[in-house]
């Protein structure tokens, strides 16, 4: 019994350590809004624009696409890609189907990446909205297996000035 709780642990273990990442690219993001993206615009300031169109919780809104992608290899049914976000100023988090928080500085997710190798691309968006008092949200998203830092993203969201103001 000891030898297979020592063997399930070292299998557990080495795929921890055998998930790789390649050609990581982040920045704005490119896509039909259906069935294919990627990053076009290598960037860590992400200006919003709202030229895009978004489903935000039930509600259709202007938004800037981006997002990031990479090669990956190594991934099994035991990887667990964490990640967490945190805002210089409090955000809401939010999906097509539901706002998931509110005014918050940090959020954390899970990372659905398939199992086995291949290219990941994980589309975002980030609603129009107006903030004169601090029109640039500094965002950073670090991810990680087990304890192991995977990637991390910085990035400047800025938003226009309000026109009406």
């Amino acid at each position: 019994m000891k030898t297979l709780a020592f063997i399930t642990l070292l299998s557990l273990i080495s795929s921890v350590e055998s998930v790789e990442i390649t050609n990581f690219k982040a920045g704005l993001a490119c896509t039909d809004g259906e069935t294919f993206g990627w990053i076009c615009h290598e960037t860590n300031d992400i200006y919003i624009t709202g030229q895009g169109k978004c489903v935000y919780n039930k509600q259709e809104k202007p938004c800037t696409w981006h997002g990031f992608s990479f090669d990956y290899t190594g991934v099994t049914e035991e990887t667990e890609i964490s990640c967490n976000i945190e805002t210089s100023v409090p955000s809401n988090l939010g999906n097509p189907k539901e706002e998931i928080s509110k005014n918050q500085n940090s959020s954390e997710f899970i990372l659905e990446v398939p199992i086995g190798d291949g290219h990941f691309f994980n589309p975002q968006y980030s609603v129009l909205s107006f903030n004169d008092d601090s029109p640039i949200v500094v965002k950073r998203t670090s991810c990680f297996v087990a304890d192991k830092l995977l990637f991390e993203i910085n990035n400047r969201h800025i938003y226009p000035s309000n026109p009406l103001k």
